[in-house]
């Protein structure tokens, strides 16, 4: 007995003589479409039965899910405006969660994405375990990893380069005559801080300068928690000449802590940062340019070819960072 096909999108879109795009837009009330052409989808739509339940098929909402960690962050704030401005030209709707970089939301985030009947899900971990590894594999809709990544799992992804940013920027100070360097780190618990850390490492050893611990503290990633840890470094009397913050708004957080003890910058410490959010460039922070707008927009291209069945294998992106050279770092 033949089974009855599922009539998808792409039939709708042939039969009304427009692209996939524009039925989406039909399909969820988007604008920039004519009277004209949203009347000729709707007949396709009903000569078609699309739609319709056929032999327990139905037709998924065209909508995706994207849980980032923080967004009080500007750079998952610059991710968020990629993945948009893909979506909104596709003719799809995003639904924006905010973990609060709590992986026990991030569970319950994502089985809320599933309740809700969406086409697939764009997922920056947060830190901490991620037990929930299988759930993610098994998912019945795409998932698309971004900018982070969970250890041992087999999803397709699209990151950025963390350690060769991170070694870089480090080589840069060394090239400036820096031999003690300051690391701020993020948070161990995620991705892309042990990449980084693994950057700053790598320089060093390159260098023939040995690695010292007592360089190394925890910002997790916040101004303040990077204020207070390199005022903790400074009161231990550890000596350093400059300093990497694993992010800029670490950066941010140590400048204060080193106005506060009437440290100039560069002049006294030399400071670089990671992720050139916009904020970056009106103090002339050096740092390590992530696309983050690009890694959105790519993000939300894999999550469509999978979503449409163009991509069935693994993929992996890695997008190449950037230094850029400003005002906050000097030769010694």
């Amino acid at each position: 007995m033949s089974r009855v096909k599922e009539v998808t999108i792409s039939h709708v879109a042939r039969e009304a003589g427009v692209s996939l795009a524009t039925v989406s837009r039909v399909l969820n009330n988007g604008p920039s479409v004519s009277s004209a052409v949203r009347a000729r989808v709707l007949r396709a739509v009903e000569s078609l039965k699309y739609g319709k339940r056929v032999e327990g098929v139905r037709r998924k909402d065209f909508s995706i899910a994207l849980v980032v960690p923080d967004l009080d962050n500007p750079f998952f704030a610059l991710l968020v405006k990629g993945v948009l401005s893909v979506a909104r030209d596709q003719g799809y709707r995003m639904i924006l969660y905010d973990s609060g970089n709590d992986p026990r939301n991030d569970v319950f985030l994502l089985n809320d994405a599933l309740k809700a009947g969406l086409s697939g899900i764009i997922y920056i971990p947060s830190k901490g375990s991620h037990s929930h590894i299988k759930q993610i594999e098994e998912c019945p809709i795409p998932v698309i990893l971004a900018d982070r990544l969970i250890a041992a799992s087999l999803t397709s992804y699209v990151i950025a380069d963390n350690e060769e940013g991170s070694y870089q920027l480090t080589r840069y100070l060394i090239d400036l005559g820096h031999r003690r360097i300051a690391f701020i780190a993020g948070t161990w618990e995620v991705s892309t801080e042990r990449d980084r850390l693994c950057g700053y490492r790598r320089a060093l050893e390159v260098s023939g300068i040995p690695y010292d611990e007592e360089l190394v503290c925890e910002g997790e990633y916040l101004f303040q928690r990077a204020y207070e840890a390199l005022l903790s470094l400074m009161q231990r009397g550890t000596a350093f000449t400059s300093i990497v913050a694993a992010n800029d708004i670490m950066a941010f957080g140590a400048l204060k802590a080193l106005h506060e003890k009437g440290l100039r910058v560069p002049e006294d410490v030399s400071l670089a940062g990671f992720d050139n959010i916009t904020l970056s460039s009106t103090v002339g922070l050096t740092t390590v340019d992530l696309p983050a707008f690009e890694m959105g927009k790519n993000a939300m291209f894999l999550l469509i070819d999978k979503m449409l069945g163009r991509v069935t294998e693994l993929k992996r992106i890695v997008l190449k960072p950037s230094l850029v050279i400003r005002d906050t770092c000097r030769r010694i």
